[in-house]
């Protein structure tokens, strides 16, 4: 069976996706020598060349180097969604800046809430009650009946 090979194209010329490393890697020094020369620290006509001394450089530098992935990968840590036995230690902090940003007595209510203790997921539910209560009572500009009246 015939091994695919996936090639791409550069000015023309075909790159074996072998040499995509050493396009990638050309790329960034063409850009770090078009920064040196809008710098004024290097001149237009040392683009070319500084782009392939430090390409080259780069690359050998890089020769040998290899990678080391884990066989088996561990399954992403997931959001418990609020179902532990205990709010976490960022709701409990949401919850403290949100009682400073309600109504006194709703606030009052939920500090007596968090003091009295809770579950993770009735923290979510007080967050979300606090977030439309700071949301209702943003105070509202009123429709001027007068043209010289100020809506506030």
């Amino acid at each position: 069976m015939a091994k695919a090979m996936s090639v791409c194209v550069l000015n023309g010329n075909e790159v074996k996706m072998e040499d995509k490393q050493k396009l990638i890697v050309g790329q960034c020094s063409f850009k770090g020598a078009i920064d040196l020369c809008v710098a004024g620290l290097i001149d237009i006509d040392e683009i070319d060349s500084f782009t392939e001394t430090k390409t080259d450089m780069i690359m050998k530098l890089g020769q040998g180097t290899t990678y080391k992935y884990p066989k088996e990968v561990s399954a992403p840590t997931t959001y418990s969604g609020g179902n532990s036995n205990k709010p976490s230690d960022k709701q409990l902090g949401f919850i403290k800046r949100l009682i400073k940003e309600v109504p006194k007595s709703m606030g009052d209510e939920a500090q007596e809430k968090v003091s009295n203790g809770m579950s993770g997921k009735e923290a979510s539910a007080l967050i979300e009650s606090l977030l439309q209560a700071k949301e209702d009572s943003k105070p509202v500009a009123k429709t001027p009946t007068d043209e010289n009246e100020a809506p506030f």
